[in-house]
């Protein structure tokens, strides 16, 4: 039986889990494109979408959705 080998210690600092801010682009963050992961791409457009603090929350939370995960 081979025992488990004894991991590293390792530490994390507050800000490493912090997303970075970027600034939105108003028409740009309304209107992208999803590739899904079994092919085919969709085009959302929320630019006609009222009111338009709304549409923008809504479009980063589905850009942020479907953004690729980085490790």
């Amino acid at each position: 039986m081979i025992r488990p080998r004894r991991g590293r210690r390792v530490s994390f600092h507050p800000d490493d889990g912090a997303a970075p801010i970027e600034a939105a682009d108003s028409v740009a963050g309304l209107r992208f494109i999803i590739t899904a992961q079994n092919g085919g791409d969709a085009l959302v457009d929320y630019t006609a979408l009222q009111p338009r603090r709304l549409a923008l929350a809504a479009a980063r939370a589905l850009r942020h959705l479907g953004a690729p995960a980085v490790l």
